[in-house]
């Protein structure tokens, strides 16, 4: 059985191109009755009513950027976006779990206040303490991967070659 895709890169459709409802399919793995339902209820414009239908590749593209754009969600500051709710929601008690992946980035993990599902949210470390103002933190983990120690190893290799460097100037004045 195919595999269809939920969203499509824009990118990789030509503009200059005209496509064929099958090359739709084919290229971005939509199924056929997806792009005559576009062409029928959604305003996707063909060349001509005549069969068979093509779609220059410019109309497609502006098609998918505004279906692809009318269906995301920006959350607030304070929310985060709830899969089960499909929208954006403040988390349950205002209480969040951090997590943090790396040293620039980190996820928020919390219960939707409406259906108790969870709920997720990747941010960037440079804004980690705007979202402890904003949230009750529960638990904070892997706090160690941002937390800096300058590298001791480092001023050790250091001290040690300016000492063999010292050493090897008195011998060779003693030569």
């Amino acid at each position: 059985m195919k595999q269809y895709k939920k969203n499509i890169n824009l990118n990789l459709i030509k503009i200059n191109y005209t496509y064929s409802i099958s090359g739709i399919c084919e290229d971005f793995g939509k199924h056929k009755n997806t792009v005559d339902k576009w062409i029928r209820e959604e305003g996707l414009k063909t060349i001509d009513n005549k069969r068979p239908r093509y779609v220059h590749g410019k109309d497609l593209k502006e098609f998918l950027t505004k279906r692809q754009a009318s269906k995301k969600t920006k959350c607030k500051i304070g929310e985060l976006f709830c899969l089960k709710c499909q929208s954006s929601r403040r988390p349950q008690d205002n209480l969040v779990e951090i997590f943090i992946k790396n040293q620039k980035r980190g996820n928020l993990k919390a219960l939707c206040s409406i259906c108790g599902g969870r709920i997720n949210q990747i941010f960037s470390i440079k804004k980690l303490d705007d979202l402890q103002k904003v949230f009750a933190v529960k638990e904070l983990h892997n706090q160690h991967l941002i937390e800096w120690f300058p590298s001791s190893s480092n001023c050790d290799l250091k001290q040690g070659a300016n000492f063999l460097n010292n050493n090897n100037k008195k011998n060779n004045k003693n030569d």
